[in-house]
């Protein structure tokens, strides 16, 4: 993480100290009243050691923050690693200039005396530390805030890849256990009826496993899946649960999640009075990016046994590939699920 805040940019590095280290000498040029020597020795030698001192004090704070955040765990108060930023980057400022600036003035400039100019320039570079640490403390939060929204984002994507998962690995027991005891009575009833009850859940079945590994299926796929699954249903049912097929060809390459028209289709036969009296006919239209299955309500007086976890499953599937998510939507005589249309990256 470190490496990618802007203060250890290459760029960065090289380019403020010759940026920077000019203003620092105009600033001095104003405290000491010698503005006016600024077109004559703006190339001198002054500019070139007050842009050493700039680069070397810079260089010297971006390693010393390398070293607190090693050697400094995040688990530490941080406000105390705030405190321990500022408080050595100003006592290291204050031995890098006070040394370079005796340097320079002892060495080069011949001065025995220099204490105003040794405090001035210690004065703007505490100010200049400051806003520097100022700076890195910032790039160093907006980091690491990001870094915590990456890592509860992939913590997310993988939960939501284990439950939908899970989801895909998931086959209804209770229609498996019910078709098999229809299966039972039509061995002894219909021999052609039984046989066909086999090709249905042998081919539903095998879309439900061959579907276990892909992650969205086309319209076009499912619809196959759906006339097995209804004929297993109307077995069980006299043939009282009817469909109606409005989708136009152009939906039919859109995507869903495996098994989602299969199971909503079950909760509605589950939670509707279904015989040869009163039929339940299902409407298939698409409209406004949803895949729309709508019924007439009529509610049992005793509640199904619909395990509703699975389609809770559902709806979280469908938050981790799109913004939107299966609605149900309940007026006075007619239920209507809408189930959002996704698109196949190729």
């Amino acid at each position: 993480m470190k490496d990618k805040i802007f203060m250890n940019n290459r760029i960065f590095r090289i380019l403020s100290p010759i940026l920077y280290g000019p203003v620092i000498y105009i600033l001095i040029l104003l405290i000491f009243d010698s503005l006016s020597q600024l077109t004559d020795n703006f190339l001198s030698t002054e500019v070139l050691v007050i842009t050493i001192i700039t680069a070397v004090l810079f260089e010297g704070l971006r390693g010393l923050n390398i070293l607190i955040d090693n050697y400094l765990p995040e688990t530490k108060v941080f406000y105390f690693k705030i405190s321990t930023h500022l408080v050595l980057s100003l006592f290291m400022s204050v031995i890098i200039v006070s040394v370079l600036v005796s340097i320079y003035f002892t060495y080069i400039e011949g001065f025995s005396s220099y204490k105003t100019e040794l405090l001035t320039f210690n004065g703007i570079f505490l100010i200049s530390t400051i806003l520097y640490e100022l700076l890195y403390l910032s790039f160093y939060l907006l980091q690491k805030q990001n870094t915590h929204k990456l890592e509860h984002e992939t913590f997310l994507r993988q939960s939501l890849e284990l439950e939908l998962n899970t989801y895909k690995n998931d086959i209804n027991p209770g229609l498996l256990y019910g078709s098999f005891e229809t299966l039972i009575s039509l061995l002894y009833t219909s021999t052609t009826k039984a046989e066909n009850l086999i090709v249905n859940l042998s081919s539903f079945y095998r879309y439900c496993l061959l579907n276990r590994t892909n992650e969205l299926v086309l319209i076009s796929e499912e619809q196959k899946a759906l006339i097995d699954f209804l004929s297993i249903l109307n077995n069980r049912h006299s043939g009282s649960i009817k469909l109606m097929d409005n989708i136009e060809s152009q939906y039919l390459n859109r995507a869903i999640v495996p098994c989602s028209l299969l199971i909503l289709i079950e909760y509605a036969v589950s939670k509707s009075i279904v015989n040869h009296i009163q039929n339940l006919i299902l409407n298939l239209k698409c409209s406004n990016n949803f895949l729309i299955i709508s019924y007439i309500i009529s509610d049992r007086i005793i509640e199904s046994s619909f395990d509703m976890y699975r389609i809770q499953k559902l709806k979280d599937a469908y938050r981790y590939y799109s913004d939107k998510t299966i609605e149900f939507e309940k007026s006075e005589s007619e239920m209507r699920i809408l189930i959002p249309l996704l698109i196949i990256d190729e």
